[in-house]
């Protein structure tokens, strides 16, 4: 039954890990995160992370990566309204997304490794284009790097044990 639960729970990484990659080119190019790509690759994460905790009974694991969804969501839609420009509506589509996935790797991962990186990783960004002169910042690539450095750390942490 766990072995099923693994599947399902790698698959939903490797489809977030391909959307990572069309967002991150899309939003790099372009300076645009497309609602399609968005809801079904968020959906379809989603459905396979429940899928996942269906085939282990693992519901508080689900239940969290769902709060932790909601929770970003909260904040990236506070973010978008207090301060216009700052983020897209792309990225505030993002961030529940991003929470979801942070989320299924537990409390720690989601609500203080994912935002010290994003943190981190925006000031390196940032500056290298304020050092370039440069006035726009893709901050999708930016979200993207901070949810997969946490899942990996995440990751790692968890192997040694």
């Amino acid at each position: 039954m766990h072995t099923l639960a693994s599947v399902f729970g790698a698959v939903a990484h490797a489809v977030f890990a391909c959307v990572s990659i069309s967002l991150v080119f899309t939003d790099v190019r372009e300076h645009r995160l497309p609602n399609r790509v968005l809801g079904y690759g968020g959906a379809l994460t989603f459905v396979l992370l429940a899928s996942s905790a269906l085939a282990s009974a693992q519901w508080p694991r689900l239940w969290l990566a769902g709060m932790s969804a909601a929770v970003y969501a909260v904040c990236a839609c506070v973010l978008w309204m207090a301060t216009p420009g700052a983020i897209g509506a792309g990225d505030m589509n993002l961030a529940p997304i991003i929470g979801l996935v942070v989320g299924w790797w537990g409390t720690a991962t989601a609500f203080i490794m994912t935002p010290l990186l994003l943190g981190l990783i925006g000031v390196v960004v940032g500056g290298v284009a304020l050092a370039r002169r440069r006035r726009q910042v893709a901050f999708g690539p930016v979200m993207l790097a901070a949810c997969w450095a946490a899942v990996a750390a995440e990751a790692v942490r968890f192997s040694l044990h």
